[in-house]
This record gives C-alpha cells, structure tokens and sequence, in this order.
C-alpha cells in the first residue's frame, strides 16, 4: 500500500516542501508540494532527482569497496577499511603536519549538523583548521563585498515591513535561498 509523506528537501537552506510517495519504505516519487508556506510548489533539479537517490539500482554501492590493480572491485570488511584510512592518515600528519589535512563540505554534508560537528571534532583531533565549504571556496567574495560596500549590520527587516526591497545578484524567486525567502522574514 502506498503512503504519501509530507517532508522538506535537505539539499540547501531553501528547505522547499515536497511529497514524497513510498511503499513499504521505498521511495516511488518525489513531487513539489504546492500547500508548502515557502515554497509554493516550487522544487529545483535536485529536488526532483532526489528519489533517484533512494532507487534500487543494481549499480548501486551499499558497502565499502576496494579496487583491485585491474580494476575490479570487491567488498571488503568496513573495520578494514577504516584501519587503512586510519594509518593513510596517521602518516600523512606524521609526515606532513597537521594542517596537511582538510575536509571540504558541500551542500548535502553542511545540511546534516551531525556530519558538520563530527567533521569539526574529528579536524580538532587531528590539530588543523583546515575546514572548507561552499561558503569559503567560491563564495568568500560575497562577504568581502558586503563588508566593502557597508553591509547593514542591524540585522534584516521582515521584508512585510518594507516599501522597498532592491535586490543585486540574486534571485529569490527562483533559488529560494537566502534573503528575503528565509523563514525569519515572515510573521508570525
């Protein structure tokens, strides 16, 4: 029997409402919900491939994997891949330093706060600060900008409020993200 489950995307802060479809725990469809407060009925691509993410793929990868000098892969025991990783590492810092390790984390890992403490915890371990997202490697120049043009430091208006909104290089009515479309400009 089919369920249909009312949730939100995790994919970036937009966070827009979707249905999602499922029978017996698998993932049938993913469709916009147009009821959502924010959203609308919106959904971008992600959104919308997202049930592929949760298919039962035949080439789907479902454990650790190592790959063979032809080529080939074959399962392997997590325990033993961890010890590898473990010693990969152990000798890169004892060779190199601390700061020789880093950690990029995009979109799916920032949304998941258990991932981006653990991340941070596992960095502090280690000694390095060396800690990378989207936010540092392809948007710093947003915030360098912002502070160089006389960013307004009081905080956001509720955009209700406002008889006037100007908005440079984004566009909100279509990426749902970031300002005005966060949920703390709205009423409550």
């Amino acid at each position: 029997m089919t369920a249909e489950h009312r949730t939100f995307c995790r994919n970036c802060p937009a966070a827009c409402g979707l249905l999602v479809e499922t029978v017996e725990n698998r993932v049938l469809a993913v469709r916009p919900d147009r009821q959502h407060p924010m959203s609308g009925g919106y959904m971008c691509v992600k959104g919308m491939m997202s049930a592929e993410l949760h298919a039962d793929d035949p080439g789907r990868i479902l454990g650790p994997l190592r790959r063979a000098p032809d080529g080939a892969r074959t399962p392997v025991d997590l325990e033993d891949v961890l010890d590898d990783v473990h010693g990969r590492i152990a000798d890169l810092v004892r060779r190199h330093g601390p700061r020789s390790v880093a950690v990029y984390y995009g979109t799916g890992s920032k949304m998941n706060p258990l991932s981006a403490l653990s991340m941070k915890a596992w960095l502090d371990i280690i000694g390095t600060p060396n800690l990378y997202s989207s936010s540092t490697i392809d948007q710093s120049a947003r915030w360098v900008t912002q502070d160089r043009m006389g960013r307004f430091t009081t905080g956001k208006p509720v955009i209700h409020d406002l008889d006037v909104l100007m908005i440079v290089g984004q566009n909100p009515a279509v990426a749902h993200n970031g300002y005005p479309t966060i949920p703390s400009n709205y009423p409550r």
